[in-house]
């Protein structure tokens, strides 16, 4: 008995590992299957997309300036500490007369701060007008395709499948499609770009305080595993034997 115990252990360890290999194999092939058709669905509107998240990208930094220009404006113009800027920074401020042509001139300052919000403002609407006729090119993109491949179907199909539901799947399925690209998609990116820009900017002014918002999320996701640990369905190979009927 306990040797046909041992042996049917190997051949349920061994038919749980072929499985996994099954199962990676298939994901493998979803994974590529997908990709082909994003690269489809991407044909003529990729470049949009990419000039899209440049410009947002851009957008994001030129975001970053404005409470950067108002932190030295506050500490080091009008209160008398010193300069927390870059070199190069801090040597065009010299280059204009240092700490004083600012304080004598403080419509410089506010000049600053018009020409980055019109800069802002500009990135904004490039990025908004890219990421339209993007979104635009993918629906005709996809919509093409799917009338051809609809078009070359045969008469048995079409009468298997009500006309509604074909024509929903070229119409309002597309638009979701759209929508994901539009916003989802490309937010990512920007998101991103917040997150890491944020990051530096904070480093640079302290960067014993950006740990914090760095050290919190893991500590607080370590704390939620933690507690969660004890209801945590059982190892992967009991999971696998307990589906074997």
């Amino acid at each position: 008995l306990r040797m046909l115990e041992t042996i049917l252990k190997k051949v349920i360890k061994l038919k749980y590992q072929l499985d996994l290999k099954v199962d990676k194999l298939e994901q493998k092939k979803k994974s590529a299957r997908t990709m082909r058709v994003l690269g489809t669905l991407l044909e003529g509107s990729g470049k949009y997309f990419a000039v899209c998240i440049l410009l947002g990208l851009l957008l994001t930094v030129v975001e970053m300036i404005a409470p950067q220009v108002i932190r030295v404006t506050v500490d080091s113009v009008i209160d008398s500490q010193p300069m927390d800027l870059p070199a190069w920074a801090l040597r065009w401020v010299e280059s204009l007369g240092g700490v004083a042509f600012l304080r004598a001139n403080m419509w410089f300052i506010a000049l600053i701060l018009a020409l980055a919000g019109l800069v802002a403002a500009l990135l904004r609407y490039g990025a908004n007008m890219f990421n339209a006729k993007a979104g635009e090119t993918l629906v005709k993109t996809a919509r093409d395709r799917l009338f051809h491949h609809i078009e070359c179907l045969p008469w048995k199909w079409h009468a298997e499948h009500p006309t509604g539901d074909i024509i929903q799947r070229c119409t309002s399925d597309v638009e979701r499609i759209k929508t994901f690209f539009e916003e989802q998609f490309v937010s990512v990116f920007r998101m991103l770009a917040m997150i890491v820009f944020a990051l530096v900017c904070m480093a640079l002014m302290n960067w014993k305080l950006a740990l914090v918002p760095l050290i919190s999320p893991m500590a607080m996701q370590a704390s939620f595993c933690k507690k969660e640990s004890f209801i945590v369905g059982p190892p992967e190979i009991i999971k696998h034997l307990l589906k074997i009927k």
